[in-house]
């Protein structure tokens, strides 16, 4: 396989990689995290056996601790293959993301399925921009102009809806990364969330898991001065952060799991 697309398993992530591999027409999909992408890449590198010639990173903030070996490697890397990098988080300290080799495409505001449709759009069928509205509800990247623009071509109510079953499909999913890759190419054919029945019972089950975290919540939540907080909820982590947050009425919410 000569392309490759890293990417994170988050709503974000998984809508970023299938507007890439709808770009591209061909890759293989591999999902990463901030902590282990540069070992995922060496990875990568062993999986295409010296043939790899387009490389896209979705959604995956470049960790400190690992910055500069991330960066020796893919300076090598880029002698033979064009590397495409696309991100919203906060950049490195010790490194300028401007230094990346390459061709990056960064922003604070907008997620990285926009900043994707953006750069790929030339490539792209016009309505492959709800693809990139799904990627936006499930980051809770909103406010942008590009948004706000795009929603009025579409009926909101179906594309929150389907964001909804995408978000929650894909937090029932968590590990699976083979199912992962078959949203992917799903969606990269411009195909509804809803219309994948193993996704849309996901999110089915995965939103009364949620109901019920959220009823057992408050016998759970402790606080501090200005935090509420949880111990290994019985459910997404990231949606208990913020319920914590409403039940005990404070400005911040976190959750945490034991591992």
């Amino acid at each position: 396989m000569h392309n490759f697309i890293i990417t994170h398993g988050d709503g974000d992530g998984v809508t970023s990689a299938a507007l890439a591999l709808a770009a591209l027409k061909e890759a293989h999909v591999y999902f990463s995290h901030p902590a282990g992408l540069y070992e995922d890449l060496k990875e990568v590198i062993k999986l295409s056996k010296g043939e790899l010639k387009n490389l896209v990173i979705c959604d995956i903030a470049l960790s400190e601790a690992h910055i500069k070996e991330i960066m020796k490697l893919l300076v090598s890397l880029s002698k033979s293959c064009e590397i495409v990098y696309i991100d919203h988080h906060p950049p490195p300290v010790q490194v300028s993301i401007k230094e990346l080799p390459g061709i990056v495409v960064y922003g604070e505001k907008e997620c990285t399925a926009e900043l994707t449709f953006n750069y790929f759009e030339d490539k792209l069928s016009w309505d492959m921009s709800r693809v990139a509205l799904y990627g936006a509800i499930c980051d809770y990247a909103t406010e942008t102009s590009f948004f706000k623009k795009t929603l009025k071509e579409w009926d909101q109510r179906m594309v929150f809806f389907e964001s909804g079953v995408l978000a929650q499909g894909l937090e029932g999913s968590r590990g699976q990364y083979e199912f992962k890759r078959h949203v992917v190419k799903h969606l990269s054919e411009n195909r509804l969330p809803s219309s994948l029945s193993e996704l849309l019972v996901r999110a089915l089950i995965e939103t009364v898991r949620e109901e019920e975290m959220r009823k057992r919540l408050p016998n759970l939540v402790k606080t501090l001065d200005n935090l509420a907080y949880v111990v290994d909820p019985p459910g997404s982590v990231a949606r208990a952060a913020n319920y914590v947050r409403v039940i005990a009425n404070k400005p911040v919410g976190l959750a945490a799991e034991r591992k």
